[in-house]
Parts: structure tokens; sequence; C-alpha cells
């Protein structure tokens, strides 16, 4: 039982190889800048690290995934992939970390902890001081102005 297991596994390798090898291939003979693919889920084969040597081969390349917005409404938008930004999604699928959540994280607005996005202290002041000037402006029926 285990030499069959281990050479299954050795023969599932050799197939993904080739696959990716083919895959690249196909992708050289033509004239693609932006690639759409899903995120292998339980024993489907990842071709994610092929895909990513072709986006590396020219600055105009893009990948992108689809993100779950709502499980309850299977709602989704394509984000784009880099694979150094990412988490686990709703499904247990790794995804994107939006742009947005990563610049709030790097001003300390925002962090992840326990697989969920929140404000900090910081951040949650912000967000209050921008719902007061909204309301500010609502009530007022003015548009808002840059403070100098």
């Amino acid at each position: 039982m285990l030499e069959k297991r281990s050479r299954v596994q050795v023969e599932c390798s050799t197939a993904v190889e080739n696959l990716s090898a083919h895959l690249l291939q196909w992708l050289a003979e033509r004239a693609v800048s932006r690639l759409g693919f899903y995120r292998p889920i339980k024993n489907e084969p990842d071709l994610t690290e092929p895909l990513l040597t072709w986006k590396l081969g020219s600055p105009q390349r893009c990948l992108c995934v689809p993100v779950v917005d709502d499980s309850r409404s299977k709602t989704m938008h394509n984000a784009r992939w880099e694979a150094e930004r990412v988490r686990i999604g709703c499904y247990g699928i790794e995804e994107p970390i939006e742009d947005i959540l990563v610049r709030l994280q790097a001003r300390e607005y925002a962090a992840f902890t326990s697989g969920r996005w929140h404000l900090t202290p910081k951040g949650f002041m912000l967000s209050n001081s921008i719902l007061v000037e909204l309301l500010e402006a609502q009530q007022k029926s003015r548009p808002l102005t840059q403070k100098k």
C-alpha cells in the first residue's frame, strides 16, 4: 500500500510538472498580458508557480483570482494576485489581501489578527473623525472642503 501511494505521488508531481511546462509554452505562444485563474482546492493541481514565473517575465502582465465578497449571496469580484500578500478566505482558499487593507495596515489604522481585519484604536479614531465631517456636511448641506 505504501509503495503504491508513493508511486501515485511521483506520478502526480510529474503530471503537474508536465502540465506546468505545457502551460508556460502555451502562454509564450500568445500575446496575453492578463490572466485569471483559480486557486487549487483539495487535490487539484497547483499551477500558481508557473503562472508567477510567466507574470514575472514582463511588468505589464497581471494575474487575477476570484474573491468571494459575501458567502451568503455568493458574490465575487476579481483581484490582482500577489503571492506575497495573501490570506485565507471564507472557503479556506488563499486570496489576495486588497490594496486598501495593506495601506491601512501600513499606517497602523487596521490589523489582521485571528483571521479577521479590524480597525486599530488609531483607525477607529480616524473613522469617527471622517463620520463627524460627513454628518456635519450633510446637516449643513454644504460640500466638503479641504482644510488648510
